[in-house]
């Protein structure tokens, strides 16, 4: 049995030609992983407009996911949640959480529900952050200029 990534089909195709194996089965998920999710895209031209949006939500009691395309962009907002919310729970995850620190906060992130979970690109090749328990996911690509891929892996 061979497990891959939905985007591998063609690849996966190739190889099992290549071996020689019968073609392969594809079985699709029962029903969609993120169905749940509402997605909206925003553009602003001041930190202010983006804060608002995010500060509206802590404000009405909502569980929200921040990844962050850029370390300081997640240190920033995240120095003005706790300063205007100091009483929410927040997790960091980026490149300067290091070692053991590191791997509890993984582990936090599998098992405990923050009011603010923030984290980087920088989180762990191969580890999914579980977005179950939260309301709303604000991606943030900040000023950076990111490809569509890369902005749908963080």
């Amino acid at each position: 049995m061979l497990l891959t990534s939905a985007s591998a089909d063609e690849a996966v195709l190739e190889l099992c030609q290549a071996c020689d194996l019968d073609t392969p089965h594809w079985q699709m998920n029962g029903e969609p992983l993120l169905s749940h999710i509402k997605y909206e895209l925003s553009h602003y031209d001041s930190p202010e407009v983006a804060y608002r949006q995010i500060c509206d939500a802590l404000g009405s009691d909502k569980k929200i996911v921040l990844p962050c395309a850029e370390q300081k962009d997640l240190e920033s907002i995240l120095e003005h949640i706790r300063e205007k919310f100091p009483h929410n729970t927040t997790l960091r995850i980026d490149g300067t959480i290091k070692g053991d620190d590191r791997v509890d906060a993984m582990k936090q992130a599998h098992e405990v529900v923050f009011d603010v979970l923030g984290y980087t690109a920088s989180v762990d090749s191969g580890f999914s952050i579980d977005i179950i328990g939260y309301d709303l996911v604000f991606c943030r690509a900040d000023v950076r200029s990111v490809s569509a891929t890369a902005l749908m892996q963080m």
